[in-house]
């Protein structure tokens, strides 16, 4: 078994405000830049194929809350 994560993104101009925002702070605090993100799930022990059933699931129950 692989270990995965799940992150969300954001899209869009509030995307490229992120990373604007991100790349500024990274280069002030001689950090790396990463894209901008919101970890759902980190370090889940599972095959590909019940990671990607999971992400299906958890996407289906957000689109129903509209989220």
């Amino acid at each position: 078994m692989n270990s995965y994560s799940i992150w969300a993104q954001p899209s869009g101009m509030l995307a490229s405000s992120l990373q604007t925002e991100i790349d500024h702070l990274a280069s002030t605090n001689a950090a790396p830049s990463f894209k901008p993100h919101v970890t759902i799930m980190a370090g889940a022990e599972a095959t590909e194929h019940e990671i990607l059933a999971l992400a299906s699931e958890l996407a289906a129950q957000l689109k129903e809350e509209n989220c």
